[in-house]
């Protein structure tokens, strides 16, 4: 895809702020999840029809309201990049499960999700393709016996030579890499994860994709933390882009 150094801004009918994401920028928004019923009364308003059905389906007060907080903020978040208020912001599923937006004219602005227990993590671009992921590190009983039935052989090798102390880590983070750079192609789960090599060494990336081999160069890595014990990985097509990390504010809503 072609870099377009236009400026993609607009103001949220709602807060009146207004965000920029230039073509070579990348923002990444924090979010917790665990809100109080007032404000997840709140971002229950912005929701469709459909997603507030999804959200009814879960079982425990918890997860539902963890749905809604982060679907709400999700739209909070976009408002602030594209002309429309947050409950007028439709989103559409692209192939294999990737949501777009769906507006009446083309949008530059790509994003995409992830969750993990109390913590979503939003990433925006523009004219650029992008993934995310964030795991909690957490204990393993068998971390490399694991490693066996997810990752490549050349993975697996890199994560059995870390130190003892630093292999959860090391799993966690190798994972993070894979699902991000499977959520910005747009192929979900639909390849095997043992057909693509994403090695970390000094910076993580791709040395081996089978079915697009000129993946290698397309495609750049950035790890963060978005707190004590998680790990998360952006991929953003092409190079050349700032990443921006932002913490989403208590008095948002």
């Amino acid at each position: 895809m072609s870099e377009d150094p236009r400026h993609i801004s607009s103001h949220s009918l709602i807060s009146g702020v207004c965000e920029t994401v230039t073509a070579h920028d990348v923002h990444l928004w924090i979010a917790g999840l665990d809100l109080d019923a007032e404000d997840v009364g709140r971002l229950w308003r912005l929701l469709t029809e459909e997603e507030r059905h999804r959200a009814l389906l879960f079982r425990f007060p918890l997860h539902r309201n963890r749905f809604v907080a982060a679907r709400g903020l999700l739209r909070r978040i976009l408002a602030r990049y594209v002309e429309q208020s947050p409950e007028a912001i439709r989103l559409t599923i692209g192939p294999n499960g990737k949501p777009e937006i769906a507006c009446p004219y083309p949008c530059a602005i790509h994003f995409n999700v992830s969750h993990c227990e109390a913590f979503a993590a939003y990433a925006i671009a523009n004219t650029r393709r992008i993934g995310i992921d964030i795991e909690r590190i957490r204990t393993l009983q068998d971390s490399v016996g694991i490693s066996r039935q997810f990752f490549a052989p050349e993975e697996q090798v890199e994560l059995a030579a870390m130190p003892h102390e630093q292999k959860e880590q090391g799993f966690f983070a190798c994972w993070t890499r894979k699902e991000a750079y499977l959520k910005a192609c747009g192929l979900g789960f639909s390849v095997e994860l043992d057909t693509f090599a994403i090695l970390a060494a000094a910076t993580p990336r791709l040395t081996r994709v089978d079915w697009e081999p000129d993946d290698i160069g397309r495609w750049t890595f950035a790890t963060f933390a978005p707190c004590d014990n998680y790990t998360g990985t952006v991929v953003v097509e092409g190079t050349n882009w700032t990443l921006t990390q932002r913490l989403w504010p208590d008095h948002a809503f």
